[in-house]
């Protein structure tokens, strides 16, 4: 029976003891990074009345600028505090408010889908850092 070899098995075992700590702080610059990206997307380029999309639709503002986000050890989530917000953002892209009669305008779906290939990146890169920091 052959005899072999598995050459760098300690640094590889280093590298994996060193893999908790560099995920995390790796994932933490990945949510922060995407939660930028989707801030963007809803600030810049509002959504239009009678629009097909865009971010945060802007009258005076506040609805645009209600919006936080939350980042977490493994998680991120951004959204906005205006109590309205569900009324204008709907829960479909054709709905209409009841009330007003105005179409509902689903900001945080289209930056979402909009966003995606910036976000596509984002994970990417950080894989990559990951998959370096295995393999030093």
């Amino acid at each position: 029976m052959p005899e072999f070899q598995i050459i760098g098995l300690k640094d590889f075992q280093k590298a994996i003891n060193r893999h908790p700590t560099e995920f995390l702080k790796q994932a933490r610059i990945l949510l922060v990074r995407g939660m930028a990206v989707y801030k963007r997307g809803i600030n810049r380029s509002p959504w239009r009345v009678g629009g097909a999309g865009g971010g945060a639709p802007v009258k005076s503002g506040n609805l645009r600028d209600t919006h936080h986000s939350k980042v977490n050890k493994l998680s991120a989530s951004i959204f906005p505090t205006a109590n309205y917000a569900k009324y204008v953002h709907g829960r479909k892209r054709n709905e209409f408010n009841a009330r007003t009669g105005v179409q509902a305008r689903p900001w945080l779906d289209f930056v979402k889908k909009d966003k995606d290939p910036e976000i596509r990146i984002l994970q990417r890169n950080f894989l990559n850092k990951i998959v370096k920091n295995l393999a030093k």
